[in-house]
């Protein structure tokens, strides 16, 4: 998954470079990354082609953004209501849980077992 792009004016040899980037976090080695999707060329040679290649591409990334988003805006996911989740689910997480875990802390039942507990 590519998330927003942005243009980066860089100095390589002196000159300015334009690239277009993408940041993004490592989960492994916990912090942030940036990746090349496209590498452009010297501002110097792409004057040749472009009046303002900067402006020029800004708005060639604002076009990739755009389709990026329609992309990412409609996604489907489908569950099967049959399966059942086993114990070791990993980094997926049974939301019911969740839901009955913050009604059990609301209501207290925590206090009330720990006194039945120590009562017996």
């Amino acid at each position: 998954m590519i998330y927003m792009l942005s243009l980066k004016v860089g100095k390589s040899r002196g000159r300015d470079y334009l690239s277009i980037i993408t940041k993004y976090w490592d989960r492994e080695n916990k912090q942030s990354r940036t990746k090349t999707v496209r590498s452009l060329g010297y501002v110097d040679e792409l004057k040749k082609d472009f009046i303002d290649p900067i402006a020029h591409f800004k708005e060639v990334v604002a076009v990739m953004n755009q389709e990026i988003e329609a992309e990412n805006k409609n996604f489907s996911i489908s569950l099967n209501k049959d399966e059942l989740l086993s114990n070791r689910t990993g980094i997926r997480k049974n939301i019911g849980y969740s839901a009955l875990s913050l009604i059990y802390h609301e209501l207290c039942f925590y206090q009330l077992s720990m006194t039945t507990c120590k009562s017996l």
